[in-house]
């Protein structure tokens, strides 16, 4: 009876254990969408520093169109061919004007390039968001302004 009672205890304690962890695994590796300047940022990083397409996916609505975005990667990437250098991408500031489900994000990017020297040349692009709330947000459209 009493090896009963500690079995049961311990078969209790290790299913605690399991779904504690899968809640913290999920909320760590879950992206955090419920703004549209975090989505910005979040997707920007993985969209052109770790480059994980499966994972920018998950900021993007179902018929996003992204070609200009999709055209300033492959900027970078042709940049970073040309000097054997990785470039980065960061969002310099956010002008964001909500209405209702519908978001506009103007962002100004900055390219920063390592120089050979060890300086970093950075130029800044000003860009055009457009997001959408459905559950959370999603970049629907990007574009270039200058």
């Amino acid at each position: 009876m009493v090896l009963l009672a500690i079995v049961s205890i311990s078969a209790l304690v290790c299913l605690a254990g399991s779904l504690t962890a899968y809640v913290l695994y999920d909320k760590a590796t879950t992206p955090d969408r419920s703004t549209p300047e975090g989505v910005l940022e979040q997707y920007i990083e993985v969209k052109f520093n770790t480059r994980d397409e499966p994972r920018a996916k998950l900021f993007e609505c179902s018929s996003a169109d992204l070609v200009a975005l999709e055209q300033a990667l492959n900027d970078a990437k042709a940049l970073e061919a040309r000097f054997s250098a990785s470039v980065t991408i960061t969002p310099a500031s956010f002008d964001v004007s909500v209405h209702g489900d519908d978001a506009d994000v103007r962002a100004i990017l900055n390219f920063v390039v390592p120089e050979a020297d060890g300086r970093k040349t950075t130029s800044r692009q000003e860009w055009n968001f457009e997001l959408r709330y459905d559950k959370s947000w999603l970049i629907c459209n990007a574009l270039r302004v200058s």
